[in-house]
C-alpha cells in the first residue's frame, strides 16, 4: 500500500480513507490509484438500438399521462 500511495502521489493515510468501506473517492483518486498499479481504464459505448418513432411517443404520452395524474393528485385539479 506504501508503494501504491507513493507512486499515486497520495498520503498512505490518505490512500486507505479513500478506498475504505464506504467511501467515496473522486475520480482523480481512483485515476491516480490505476496509474500506479500500471491500469488502463477503458469505456467502451455498448451496442443501443435506436428507439422507434413508435416508442419514442409511447414514451413520451406514458410520462405525460404520469406528470398529469400526479399534478391532477397533489393539486386536486389538472
Amino acid at each position: 500500500m506504501a508503494r501504491i500511495a507513493k507512486d499515486s502521489g497520495l498520503g498512505r493515510e490518505s490512500l486507505y480513507k479513500a478506498l475504505g468501506a464506504g467511501a467515496r473517492p473522486r475520480y482523480e483518486t481512483v485515476s491516480a490509484v490505476l496509474r500506479a498499479l500500471g491500469v488502463k481504464l477503458t469505456i467502451v459505448a455498448g451496442d443501443r438500438q435506436p428507439r422507434s418513432t413508435a416508442s419514442r411517443r409511447k414514451a413520451f404520452s406514458e410520462t405525460g399521462r404520469r406528470f398529469r395524474h400526479r399534478t391532477k393528485k397533489a393539486t386536486g385539479r389538472l
